[in-house]
C-alpha cells in the first residue's frame, strides 16, 4: 500500500486551516461561514487588497511551518494505518510506503493510499519478494 499527496497541494490546505483558525480565534467567528469578513481579515494583515485570497494565505503563512505540518500529518496517517493493520491483522504482510515525492501519482493528489497486491504461491521463495522502493503490497497466500 503506497501514501501519496501533492505537497504543494497538501501545504496550501495546510495554510488555508492554519490562517483560518488565527481568524477564528480572533473574531469568534467561523472562516469557512464568514467569506466576506475573512476576505476582510486577510486584507488588514497583509495590508493590499489586490492579492487573492490564495496568495494573501500563502504570504500570512510560513512555508517552513507548513512543510513541517505537512511531514507530521503524513507520517501520522501513515503510522496510523499501519497501527490499524497491525492491530486487527497481527499476521499481515500488507507494507505501507510512501511514495518517492517525484511519483507521477503524487500531482494533484489530495492523501490517498493506493493499493497494489498480487498472490505467492508456496513454492515462491524469499528472492521474489518486492524490494521496499518499489511501493507493492504482497499478500501471501495461506
Amino acid at each position: 500500500m503506497t501514501y501519496y499527496v501533492d505537497k504543494k497541494l497538501q501545504m496550501e490546505a495546510l495554510a488555508s486551516e492554519t490562517i483560518g483558525q488565527q481568524f477564528n480565534n480572533a473574531t469568534g467567528k467561523d472562516y469557512l461561514k464568514n467569506d466576506t469578513d475573512y476576505k476582510a481579515y486577510l486584507v488588514n494583515k497583509i495590508g493590499k487588497d489586490s492579492l487573492s485570497t490564495v496568495d494573501m494565505i500563502k504570504e500570512l503563512s510560513k512555508p517552513i511551518l507548513m512543510d513541517s505540518l505537512a511531514t507530521v500529518k503524513s507520517k501520522n496517517l501513515i503510522k496510523t494505518v499501519v497501527d490499524y493493520l497491525q492491530m486487527e491483522y497481527p499476521a499481515t504482510t500488507i507494507k505501507t510506503l510512501k511514495a518517492k515525492s517525484d511519483a507521477p501519482e503524487n500531482a494533484g493528489a489530495y492523501p490517498k493510499f493506493l493499493i497494489t497486491y498480487g498472490l505467492l504461491d508456496e513454492e515462491d521463495n524469499e528472492s521474489n519478494l518486492p524490494e521496499e522502493n518499489n511501493n507493492t503490497v504482497v499478500i501471501t497466500k495461506e
